[in-house]
């Protein structure tokens, strides 16, 4: 795919060098969407088709050349790279990128553990590759790994925000390198590695965060691990979710005008985007979006912007699959939305529509009843009394920053996940329900 050879130039190569790839049973060719320019075999990303020379060579193909370091990959459903993962590895590090735990996942770290055991992991690879040995000794010095770390990467998923993320370390998975390969991926990983500084000055209880261990920012941050021995299931919220909301609140907790939060500057700014033409090119239902668009705009008329509300910090993607938990803790990673002055109980709302949407595929009507009856929980009571929370306010608040957000993504998109259609059929009608009560 077209994004993944874009992926493997920014990882491997510097801005300034070409990635050449010699593809002589045009594997890649085949499958591109854009196309290369080609000399001979060969197939150049750089920008202009210069720099054609041997030492920058990539080798896609037949894994019998064993030219230079040997990688293998394992790819998405849609036929994307998923993991790289230098060849001949008896651990697993890719697995610290997989927090799932389904019967389908559970059995798939079970083979996959077994088999790099026996060094067979080539038998789940899609595929393999090579790269010069200058190039990949350049990339591990470039991104902090030690000799003798062992390392798997994650590329991310495709859309302006990719970014590459290596899982390192030596018998287990101490950090994890977050790599920009765009301004919008820069953008968050820099914001989470300031959230991430701010937070850890305080000592929570209930709440456990990455440290950011590399002073070097600038679309590159280093970030411990902190995946506990022991895990149990957390695809429900719970009493810890709620504790951990809490100390968040404790220690961010202000009162403003609705009009001034972060977040309302935020939803203004992304409807002032909406309000323009644009043509949509990526699959993206524009009667629906439309339709959605329209619906934000009556709702976000509607609000009472001189109101004053609670705000407080907020992870901004509080899901199942960015957090651990064990009996005593939540360790919650991924903070790269996560913002001051937004609406209390943002987090909460967030993890039951995307939890009951993405993993569970429940109707509106489903999660609006699983959203109803959290909030009843005598923990959340307390906090909606504390701090004079108004959750049908905060609900509609939330739904504009939200959806705003992310149609606003979507509508930039040049291709579109499927759950990224899931989402839109959700939000659609969640407007629906909330603009049908105003």
């Amino acid at each position: 795919h077209y994004s993944d050879l874009q992926l493997l130039h920014s990882f491997f190569c510097t801005e300034q060098e070409p990635l050449t790839v010699y593809d002589p049973d045009q594997r890649s060719q085949n499958s591109l969407s854009k196309p290369l320019f080609q000399q001979n075999g060969r197939f150049n990303l750089s920008a202009n088709g210069t720099g054609m020379n041997d030492s920058m060579l990539f080798y896609f193909g037949n894994a019998n050349w064993n030219k230079g370091k040997k990688f293998i990959y394992i790819n998405n459903p849609d036929g994307t790279m998923r993991w790289i993962i230098p060849a001949g590895l008896h651990h697993t590090p890719h697995l610290a990128l997989y927090n799932a735990s389904t019967l389908k996942a559970r059995i798939y770290k079970t083979a996959s553990s077994v088999l790099f055991a026996l060094g067979k992991g080539e038998l789940l690879a899609s595929g393999t590759f090579c790269v010069e040995d200058h190039i990949a000794t350049a990339m591990e010095e470039r991104f902090g790994i030690s000799p003798g770390e062992n390392y798997a990467v994650f590329t991310g998923t495709r859309g302006n925000t990719r970014k590459v993320v290596i899982a390192t370390g030596r018998q287990t998975i101490t950090h994890f390198i977050k790599i920009a390969i765009s301004d919008k991926s820069s953008q968050l990983i820099n914001n989470e590695a300031n959230m991430l500084k701010e937070l850890t000055k305080y000592d929570f209880t209930t709440l456990s965060l990455p440290r950011v261990t590399d002073p070097r920012i600038n679309g590159t941050a280093r970030l411990t691990n902190v995946k506990p021995a022991a895990t149990i299931p957390a695809q429900k919220i719970n009493d810890l979710h709620i504790r951990t909301l809490t100390e968040l609140y404790s220690v961010s907790h202000e009162t403003k005008g609705l009009s001034q939060s972060a977040a309302w500057k935020s939803i203004s700014n992304n409807m002032d985007w909406m309000q323009r033409e644009h043509e949509l090119t990526n699959g993206l239902d524009e009667l629906k979006t439309r339709r959605i668009i329209h619906l934000l705009r009556k709702l976000y008329n509607s609000l009472p912007t001189d109101l004053k509300i609670p705000v407080s910090v907020s992870h901004g993607d509080f899901t199942p699959w960015n957090m651990y938990c064990d009996v005593h803790r939540l360790y919650v990673y991924d903070w790269e939305l996560s913002s001051n002055g937004i609406p209390m109980l943002f987090d909460l709302f967030h993890f039951v529509m995307q939890s009951q949407a993405l993993i569970h595929h429940q109707s509106y009507p489903a999660i609006r009843a699983m959203i109803n009856q959290t909030i009843r929980q005598p923990n959340v009571q307390r906090l909606i009394g504390k701090y004079n929370i108004d959750p049908e306010l905060h609900y509609r608040m939330y739904l504009l920053f939200t959806v705003s957000y992310y149609l606003r993504l979507y509508m930039s998109e040049t291709e579109l996940l499927t759950q990224s259609h899931w989402m839109i059929d959700t939000w659609m009608d969640a407007l629906e329900e909330v603009n049908s009560i105003a």
